[in-house]
């Protein structure tokens, strides 16, 4: 985070596609840093306010208590904002803190971070018992293939193949989905599904995260991109494995991107 002029904040990291000058809503407990941003409105009319969803005290309620202020300034302060920089118009985004996962309804009203404290432990419960169940598959795969061990590898978008080659024995073939990929140099996920250049029918196991997740407003698995690192890729390549039955997952770095795939019917070549 850096200064600009006249005390404007530059965002390292900046995702939102509006402008960078653009004037929001919140209130003084965010602007202050007091509290961080917990519910976030994205209006029908593009504007966005972020919120506390705390106590301003006997003075005077929220409304009483807005701000008017730069949206980078707002996310330079709290970088995690860039989570839901493409929450659609009309929704509404609550978490319990900073670090938490955002929860996203639309026409959210005020029992929606009631909603999100339950919620929140569901979703963080179903990613570490994804998280171990993958882990125990790749121990699994390893075990049988030594996919570790790969000198190359290579997929073919046409045939929906996996080679895996080896110094001293034939390769090891697979089908494979993509489930996404993590960008080094915006430090953002991207599902497979919004990928224009993946086909569409790699891309079924991500489909069914991303309609699983809409089902649970569970933010993650259904937007499209949003700012995340590698750990985050593990994961949700560890939740569609589980929901697809896969016998395991691969990451292959390619430039300044880490993709995920998963991985079914391995067999050695003849």
């Amino acid at each position: 985070m850096g200064a600009g002029d006249q005390g404007h904040l530059k965002a390292d990291i900046f995702l939102f596609p509006e402008e960078r000058n653009l004037r929001i809503f919140t209130c003084d407990n965010v602007v202050q840093g007091r509290i961080d941003a917990r519910n976030v409105f994205h209006q029908d009319d593009g504007d966005w306010q972020f919120l506390c969803g705390g106590d301003h005290g006997e003075d005077g309620d929220v409304e009483d208590r807005i701000h008017i202020a730069c949206l980078e300034c707002t996310v330079a302060r709290d970088p995690t904002l860039n989570a839901i920089s493409k929450m659609p118009r009309g929704h509404h985004a609550v978490r319990k803190g900073r670090g938490e996962p955002w929860f996203v309804w639309q026409d959210g009203g005020e029992e929606a971070l009631g909603r999100a404290e339950g919620d929140s432990e569901n979703y963080v419960t179903y990613v570490t018992e994804s998280s171990a169940w993958l882990g125990r598959r790749q121990d699994a795969m390893h075990a049988q293939f030594g996919i570790r061990d790969a000198k190359t590898w290579h997929y073919d978008q046409d045939t929906g193949l996996f080679t895996f080659t080896f110094a001293d024995r034939p390769p090891v073939l697979a089908d494979f989905e993509k489930v996404g990929s993590v960008s080094t140099r915006s430090n953002t996920w991207l599902w497979s599904w919004a990928n224009e250049s993946t086909e569409p029918r790699l891309t079924l196991g991500a489909q069914r995260a991303r309609d699983f997740g809409r089902e649970r407003d569970w933010l993650p698995l259904w937007l499209a991109d949003y700012a995340a690192d590698e750990v985050d890729g593990w994961e949700m390549s560890a939740i569609v494995a589980r929901l697809t039955n896969a016998e395991g997952c691969y990451r292959a770095p390619s430039d300044w991107l880490y993709l995920y795939f998963t991985l079914r019917n391995l067999r050695c070549a003849d």
